[in-house]
């Protein structure tokens, strides 16, 4: 067989004639035969994968190396990803790996000699392979990879170069090339660039809200940029990550004594973060079991979102503006776009939209509700194949032997608009606990009607099974 050669997008010279937008649409692209398409966009906590062999996802992509041999035994492998780091037994395990981040801000952390230490190569070829296990179907396909990456930074190219170059070499010395694709070409894209023009929007003001920062870029136009030269961006640094930082504060000062963790707010930020008026009151969680509490952090909620979102506004989205050329303004305005795990604070948009009005009042702003998992519509096939997975196996069985430790009579899994909640009754009394992402509770559900030899494709009436 002919060796297979690797080209970056300086060997290319020009990228895909295609688009995010019909990649997540899956129609108008002519896909030559047994290649495949696979946008992959990684940011400091979350990546997401959409390809056009109809396949997306979003995962934990925390690469984290075991502290100790439980841990190791745990998962039974090196690095740990998605919900094998978000959950063991209902509690939130990200304490018990070492190194967690291989991301700083959304790109390859390297050392200070611009150099991508072997550890991290190691780590970043592992989330590759993972991607492509999941956003690829078939075997020896052809991949064509474009990496989403913040504004500003494709020089980071020559890492992930590397990182694909080692994954091949790795495939081929290992002999999966029959079961793993080959990367034949690697794009590197802004961020803000793929979801304006994703969108359609040729003409576009868009932000990228992740966890370790907010990263915006204008587009005006093939014709105009070749005009006016270098597309302006800007990159705030300190994002999600930074407000549930200043959270935990707020919360531990209010409640000294409520052992009060850094996840506990996470959680509570991504599920209830909200700015202005909030109908509910919204609660933090601590401790578990029979000790776990519950706090009002209502107000201290409110006040961090409203600092970061005034920071999107105030130092992001207007200064990116004024950057625009003059005449061009008012058109960049009118399609400024808000995406990211920040996207789902309620409210955001009625909040922004007057701080930036009041210096451009043609803003009109959208934003995108990031979920964080794929759509809930999946068929019969799809949830067989899922169910067999050992995430979702090791899951199962965990929140099943965690009832039975509990002494529980029931056990509920509800789906919620932006996450699953689970809860163990005891003793009468209902028991909220750390819940599996949401991208997996149809798998769950499923894998329980098939040890109760249930029909996985009933979803509407009732059925009774058992299992031991």
């Amino acid at each position: 067989m002919a060796k297979q050669s690797f080209k970056t997008e300086v060997e290319l010279g020009i990228a895909p004639k295609t688009t995010p937008k019909k990649v997540l649409e899956g129609k108008n692209i002519v896909v030559p035969e047994n290649r495949v398409y696979v946008i992959f966009d990684t940011g400091t906590r979350r990546a997401k994968y959409v390809s056009t062999d109809g396949n997306y996802g979003c995962f934990n992509n925390v690469a984290g190396t075991p502290q100790n041999e439980s841990a190791r035994a745990l998962i039974g492998m090196d690095y740990a990803l998605g919900s094998l780091v978000d959950m063991h037994n209902g509690r939130f395990i990200e304490s018990n790996y070492d190194d967690l981040k291989i991301f700083d801000n959304g790109v390859l952390k390297v050392g200070k000699d611009n150099k991508l230490s072997e550890t991290n190569l190691n780590k970043a070829v592992f989330l590759l392979e993972y991607t492509l296990e999941h956003a690829v179907s078939g075997k020896g396909k052809e991949v064509w990879l474009t990496m989403a990456v913040p504004p500003g930074t494709v020089e980071s190219l020559q890492h992930y170069a590397r990182v694909v170059r080692a994954f091949n070499q790795k495939r081929d010395a290992e002999g999966n090339g029959r079961e793993l694709p080959f990367v034949k070409a690697l794009m590197v894209r802004s961020q803000p660039e793929m979801l304006g023009k994703g969108l359609g929007y040729g003409w576009s003001n868009s932000w990228q809200w992740g966890a370790g920062s907010m990263s915006g870029e204008a587009s005006y136009g093939i014709d105009k940029e070749e005009k006016y030269g270098e597309i302006p961006y800007i990159t705030l640094l300190g994002a999600g990550d930074e407000g549930d930082k200043l959270l935990l504060d707020l919360a531990t000062s209010k409640y000294p004594h409520a052992n009060i963790t850094l996840a506990d707010v996470r959680k509570a930020k991504e599920a209830h973060g909200f700015v202005g008026e909030s109908k509910d009151e919204v609660y933090v969680t601590s401790g578990a079991g029979r000790r776990a509490m519950t706090w009002d952090i209502t107000d201290e909620m409110r006040t961090v979102c409203e600092k970061q979102a005034t920071k999107l506004a105030a130092n992001g989205i207007v200064p990116l503006l004024e950057r625009v050329p003059k005449e061009l303004q008012d058109r960049v305005a009118e399609h400024t776009i808000v995406g990211g795990g920040g996207s789902a604070i309620r409210g955001l948009d009625k909040f922004v939209l007057p701080i930036v009005q009041a210096v451009f009042p043609a803003t009109r702003i959208e934003v995108l509700d990031d979920k964080g998992s794929a759509s809930s519509a999946v068929d019969s096939a799809e949830l067989m194949k899922m169910i067999v997975e050992v995430p979702v196996v090791k899951v199962t069985n965990a929140l099943l032997a965690e009832s039975i430790k509990r002494k529980a009579s029931d056990i509920l899994i509800e789906p919620m608009e932006r996450k699953v909640r689970l809860r163990y009754r005891v003793d009468g009394l209902l028991q909220e606990v750390e819940s599996p992402p949401k991208a997996m509770h149809e798998a769950i559900v499923s894998r329980i009607k098939v040890m109760a030899q249930l029909n996985i494709a009933e979803r509407r009436l009732p059925q009774d099974g058992r299992f031991k």
